[in-house]
């Protein structure tokens, strides 16, 4: 626990650190580096190291860690697949690191700075929120679920970057890469109609009419029993993206069956924070007004936070399909902390910062205290033998 939490809250840190001394030699809001300058300051390199080492580096943290890491060494040492049902852009990876004879932690590494790569390069125009990104993002759900989902995480992180091609109407492209991402996860065909809700022209406009749409969701949510018509209903569709072992699992397998979760202190703080963005959403539209990306990321971000409260009490694998757009929750929240920031609200900054860097800490403390000691959530670095 005290290794998990240590190594969480210092790369956050540093996280920080390196993107709010990034914007501290660039203290004009409208004054840009170019995309080289972005790419080439030390900041922003030292983020992309610090980030891949830290994710190269773990053993057995995230659900399919062990999984991966016998494929990877089982195709390297034998040729042969531990799985073979991968999609043929991550096996073409995995399968180039191998054959180059590189230890599994450089292409897992590998990963960790393709997802901080689109993140961050998605943001160069929006950097006051880089250093938030970086702590939430580590102190936050987001790491975690990285490394809980390998394949689907790249195609996340992508996807942020791929916003910028909705934001220069570069609609074509945005669907090719769309396609091109299903080579890693067939769930990147989401992406298309994600399209929609990002470039949808109606305007978010009161806080009332977003609480009344959250709390609808929230409370259909509280009626599992009619998801899991709706899902046996579009089971075909749900099959075509790669969730089909789960549809026969959720009428097969108990443990995969839809069941009622408590109302826990991370639940709760992670609904305090939905109401937070929702409520000060108006001061953000004014903030960032004329700014694309926030317009779309708040979109995202909010059917995120009405899909989560809607399969709460599904089963967790439901919650996967809307975890594409959970780093637009992040970066939404980064927005809010920024604009805390910029006008001097420190109270409120004190209390959202707190809210969102503790679910790390309280997760790692409830793993201890219930002796969940082998979880793949507590971070360990790869065995020295």
């Amino acid at each position: 626990m005290i290794l998990s939490i240590t190594v969480y809250t210092l790369v956050g840190v540093m996280l920080f650190y390196f993107g709010w001394h990034y914007n501290q030699r660039f203290a004009l809001p409208t004054e840009h580096h170019t995309v080289k300058e972005f790419m080439l300051s030390w900041e922003i390199i030292a983020s992309f190291v610090l980030f891949s080492l830290i994710t190269g580096l773990r053993y057995h943290t995230g659900w399919d860690h062990e999984c991966y890491i016998q494929d990877y060494v089982q195709y390297q040492n034998e040729g042969t697949l531990y799985r073979p049902d991968f999609e043929p852009g991550f096996r073409l990876i995995e399968t180039i690191f191998a054959k180059l004879g590189f230890h599994y932690s450089f292409f897992f590494g590998f990963f960790g700075f393709v997802n901080i790569f689109f993140i961050y390069f998605a943001l160069r125009k929006q950097r006051s929120t880089i250093p938030w990104v970086g702590l939430c993002t580590m102190m936050g759900i987001y790491y975690l679920h990285l490394i809980n989902s390998l394949r689907q995480g790249i195609v996340e992180c992508v996807f942020v970057s791929l916003i910028l091609l909705v934001e220069h109407k570069k609609y074509l492209l945005y669907f090719i890469f769309a396609i091109l991402l299903s080579l890693i996860h067939k769930v990147a065909l989401l992406i298309i109609p994600l399209f929609f809700i990002a470039h949808n022209n109606y305007q978010l406009k009161y806080r009332w009419s977003l609480l009344i749409v959250y709390f609808v969701f929230f409370i259909i949510g509280q009626f599992p029993e009619l998801i899991f018509r709706v899902v046996n209903a579009c089971g075909d569709l749900i099959s075509y993206y790669g969730y089909k072992k789960y549809i026969i699992l959720l009428n097969t397998n108990s443990y995969y069956a839809f069941r009622r979760t408590p109302f826990g202190i991370i639940s709760i703080i992670i609904m305090i924070i939905h109401l937070f963005l929702i409520y000060f959403y108006p001061k953000l539209k004014e903030e960032y007004k004329g700014n694309a990306f926030f317009a779309m990321s708040f979109k995202l971000c909010f059917a995120y936070m009405c899909y989560y409260v809607l399969v709460q009490n599904t089963a967790f694998y439901f919650k996967r399909p809307s975890e594409l757009m959970m780093p637009f929750f992040i970066i939404t929240i980064s927005y809010l902390l920024s604009y805390f920031v910029k006008h001097k609200q420190t109270r409120l900054l004190t209390v959202f910062l707190v809210l969102n860097i503790s679910i790390i800490i309280i997760t790692h403390i409830k793993l201890f205290f219930n002796y969940y000691q082998d979880t793949t959530s507590l971070y360990h670095f790869i065995p020295i033998n």
